[in-house]
């Protein structure tokens, strides 16, 4: 005779947490995710489909352009573009550290050059080794 035992002392199994949520908060968080997408897209679709119109003024240049006239006037308005002058660029701009450093003369001939190291001081011998290309 076999029989079979319930436990009677079994613990209840642990239920796996579920999280509940409602069609529409899916479907609200869904619009809310789209519709900024939907709404910058035919923005740049609608400002690349306006025909450009010609400048209003052909003969002025591309920089400048006419402000519309108020009671103070008509103004222009000229783009200025604001750079350091080249002299105080250092040399060292756009060169890779590993060129090493190199005498710069501006504008200057190699026998200007070497008139100007003369009249610093230095020997002849030293004049040339400089005005001589590197082995």
């Amino acid at each position: 005779m076999s029989m079979s035992k319930k436990p009677t002392s079994a613990a209840p199994l642990p239920e796996s947490p579920v999280l509940v949520i409602p069609k529409a908060w899916l479907v609200t968080l869904a619009v809310l995710i789209v519709m900024p997408w939907l709404i910058a897209g035919a923005a740049y679709w609608w400002l690349n489909a306006q025909p450009t119109a010609p400048p209003p003024d052909a003969t002025r240049a591309p920089q400048e352009a006419a402000a519309k006239a108020g009671p103070w006037g008509r103004l222009d308005v000229t783009t200025v573009t604001i750079s350091p002058p080249m002299e105080l660029v250092g040399n060292e701009w756009g060169r890779s550290a590993d060129q090493g450093k190199y005498w710069f003369f501006p504008n200057t001939t190699p026998e200007a050059a070497a008139a100007s190291l003369a009249a610093a001081g230095l020997d002849q011998g030293s004049v040339s080794a400089l005005k001589a290309p590197p082995r």
